[in-house]
């Protein structure tokens, strides 16, 4: 087994206990990270060294067996490892905050202007 490789597990969903039929919620195993204080500051443990972080993520899903949810888990990891092990959702909100600081910049520069000229400015630019 490659140490490199991500991991993770199918459980089933249950609702009152009780496991829900053709719903699997799929864990994955993200890579180990130093763990921060609230300052900033790096945690310690009781030798001195930097405590990790252990993090997962997880994902509901509907498939017709425990088989079928296993290979929707290996595709997950597969498009996780992708993107360098960071979670689509997370990627797409990464995006629409870059685009986001772009289009304020862009209004901070052109703020002397009209607001006629800063609206046709912004629909070129789309």
């Amino acid at each position: 087994m490659d140490p490199e490789r991500l991991t993770g597990f199918v459980y089933p969903v249950k609702k009152n206990g009780v496991p829900v039929r053709g719903r699997f919620q799929l864990w994955v195993d993200l890579p180990p990270e130093p763990a921060f204080a609230k300052d900033g500051s790096p945690v310690l443990d009781a030798k001195g060294r930097q405590k990790q972080r252990y993090p997962k993520t997880t994902k509901v899903v509907e498939a017709t067996g425990k088989k079928s949810a296993e290979r929707l888990l290996e595709a997950w990891i597969a498009e996780l490892e992708a993107h360098r092990t960071i979670d689509p959702e997370r990627l797409r909100v990464a995006e629409l905050l870059d685009r986001w600081l772009e289009a304020t910049r862009g209004e901070m520069r052109v703020a002397s202007r009209s607001p006629r000229r800063t609206a046709a400015r912004w629909r070129l630019r789309r």
